[in-house]
């Protein structure tokens, strides 16, 4: 029994969900399973995912601004905001890799080639607040090799309103 400040006597768990020691009473005790099972379907890597990209031959981004855009811009509209600078579609491929992405943003839902992306738009950067099936705060790159053999990656003027692009300003 306790004393209140009132002066009144009450029992210690009485009227109360509190009790001094630290388990929970046994009513109060569950069946909680120990061991958790996920079901999930395997997704085949793309046959870059989880590499280091080839090192960029001396040289290749010597007065290039590498830029990430806004959400929505085009790489001729980014480089534009950079004051007298245009958009180098030459140097886009040799962005188009989930390190140069890292440089620039987090990539938090990861990074990787996306062979359905829209022809001109990749390397992006799909914003957080994009809905689920844009992948929202992933990064993509473009399908193919750092060589300008992607699909459209060389097309400054393409803008998406959930994708920040990654831009060669020169």
């Amino acid at each position: 029994m306790r004393t209140s400040a009132a002066g009144t006597t009450a029992s210690p768990n009485v009227g109360s969900h509190c009790w001094p020691s630290p388990a929970p009473p046994p009513s109060y005790q569950r069946n909680i399973p120990t061991t958790l099972v996920l079901n999930f379907f395997a997704v085949p890597a793309s046959p870059r995912a989880g590499q280091l990209a080839k090192p960029l031959p001396p040289g290749s981004l010597d007065n290039v601004e590498v830029v990430l855009g806004s959400a929505g811009d085009s790489c001729t509209s980014t480089c534009q905001k950079r004051g007298s600078r245009s958009c180098s579609a030459a140097h886009l491929p040799l962005l188009n890799t989930c390190d140069a992405l890292r440089e620039h943003v987090d990539c938090e839902a990861g990074c990787e080639a996306d062979p359905q992306g829209p022809p001109g738009l990749l390397p992006a950067y799909v914003v957080g607040s994009a809905a689920k099936t844009s992948r929202p705060a992933m990064c993509l790159t473009a399908e193919g090799d750092a060589e300008g053999r992607e699909r459209g990656v060389t097309d400054c003027g393409v803008q998406d309103p959930v994708s920040r692009r990654l831009c060669a300003c020169v």
